[in-house]
C-alpha cells in the first residue's frame, strides 16, 4: 500500500490514494456524509493486511516528516484506528469479486484407502 498522495482537505482530514483503496481519516467525521455512496463503499478497516499496511504507512510518514500528530496517533493506535475509514470503488469492488469467483476452486481428494 503506496500511497501516490496524501494530502490534508479544506476541513483538515487526511487522505491517502493507495491506487485502487483509499483511506481517509477524520476527526469531524464528514467525510461519510459528503461521501458518495452510489460510486464508492465505506468500511472499517479491520482486515489484518489493511490495518498492517495503515500503520505501516503511518509509521512511515512519522519517520519520514517527524509528524506530531503521526506520532500521536501511533501511540493511541487502538483508539485511533475507528478514526480511519476504507473506501473502495463500487465497480473496483465487483472486479475483485467477480475474480475470487472465477478463481480456480481447491478440490479435496480424498483417497479410498483400499
Amino acid at each position: 500500500m503506496v500511497p501516490r498522495h496524501s494530502r490534508p482537505d479544506a476541513d483538515g482530514d487526511q487522505h491517502a490514494d493507495v491506487g485502487r483503496v483509499f483511506i481517509a481519516a477524520t476527526r469531524k467525521n464528514l467525510f461519510e456524509r459528503q461521501c458518495n455512496l452510489s460510486l464508492v463503499e465505506l468500511s472499517p478497516v479491520q482486515e489484518a493486511l489493511d490495518v498492517a499496511q495503515l500503520k505501516s504507512l503511518i509509521e512511515r510518514h512519522a519517520t519520514l516528516t517527524k509528524s506530531a500528530t503521526a506520532t500521536r496517533i501511533l501511540a493511541e493506535w487502538e483508539a485511533s484506528l475507528p478514526h480511519f475509514v476504507k473506501v473502495m470503488s463500487v465497480e473496483y469492488k465487483k472486479v475483485l469479486e467477480q475474480r475470487r469467483l472465477r478463481a480456480p476452486r481447491e478440490v479435496a481428494v480424498v483417497a479410498d484407502g483400499g
